[in-house]
């Protein structure tokens, strides 16, 4: 394992966000004076019409390719199957009922217990009342700096576990876009295509990225995002996966980064502040670190081969 803590440089984020004890400004949308990250391979669809459907589906499958804009309000899983688009365009408001699927479909056996026995104060999650959009196709959530699209709970009181979350196994561009209350964020699995860049992942109950246990030989880059109060980890990963976590912001999760079962990922200039662990480094993983500022968290960086137990 090469291990390398160093101060760097911290990147020009704006607008600040309060936090206690007078940490360094994070951002609502992260946006960095550091050289860009070469290009992903991630290649829109070609077969995406000119005039597709605005709105149509709030629930089910999405039969043609088709644009969310403005507010729109999820009621039920979507899916989007392979050779479709589904685009959003920035400025958009995507709100879900929260728990409420109006298709009742994952069953009602409760996610969180086997993870309770690590983490003994996650919420109940009952699949049947928490959308998902499931991607096999294309999804582009692409939004900008002054106009992000916002994925959110509907609710006047909004909690972690509102909705379920993104489940990719197509191709995926998530940019200058925030997902907040729901279960986990992003899930991956090994056809995922993803470029995520610039997007905040606030309130979530448990991984805002979440690779499983599944190997993913296709480089995943995750770069210049913050990660705000997940309750679990901000990135978690496993062996056999070729995923980058660089230029990152890390704010009061209780985990930022995991490195688990034999993990062998790259952690890079990444910002961590105010989480109960940074990065934990389990079960044999052998990560590269290379110039991570890590200050005001309860643990730096935790090697152990077992999976720690968090209160």
């Amino acid at each position: 394992m090469l291990l390398a803590i160093t101060a760097c440089t911290m990147p020009a984020l704006e607008p600040s966000i309060e936090v206690s004890q007078s940490p360094p400004t994070s951002t609502l949308i992260p946006t960095h004076t550091l050289q860009p990250s070469p290009t992903l391979t991630f290649t829109p669809s070609s077969t995406f019409t000119p005039t597709p459907n605005i709105n149509l589906t709030t629930s089910g499958v999405i039969a043609h390719n088709e644009i969310w804009q403005n507010e729109i309000l999820i009621t039920g899983d979507i899916l989007i199957p392979k050779g479709i688009t589904l685009r959003i365009e920035p400025g958009t408001i995507v709100r879900f009922t929260a728990q409420k699927d109006d298709l009742l479909k994952g069953g009602n056996d409760d996610l969180a217990i086997p993870e309770r026995v690590y983490f003994p104060n996650d919420p109940p999650a009952i699949p049947s009342k928490m959308i998902v959009i499931r991607n096999f196709g294309t999804l582009e959530s692409v939004g900008t700096l002054e106009d992000p699209i916002i994925f959110t709970s509907d609710s006047d009181y909004p909690s972690v576990n509102d909705w379920q979350g993104f489940r990719i196994s197509g191709e995926a561009e998530i940019k200058f876009s925030i997902i907040e209350y729901s279960y986990w964020a992003v899930q991956l699995d090994k056809s995922s295509v993803l470029d995520l860049k610039n997007t905040i992942f606030q309130h979530i109950a448990t991984c805002a990225i979440c690779t499983g246990r599944t190997s993913i030989p296709q480089e995943i880059k995750i770069t210049e995002n913050t990660f705000i109060d997940c309750g679990h980890e901000g990135v978690d990963t496993y062996q056999n996966q070729n995923i980058i976590v660089r230029d990152n912001l890390f704010i009061e999760n209780v985990v930022g980064v995991v490195a688990n079962y034999g993990s062998e990922i790259l952690i890079e200039n990444n910002y961590f502040y105010y989480n109960d662990l940074n990065i934990g480094i389990f079960n044999k993983s052998d990560p590269t670190l290379i110039d991570n500022e890590i200050i005001w968290n309860i643990e730096g960086i935790n090697l152990m081969d077992f999976l720690s137990h968090f209160e």
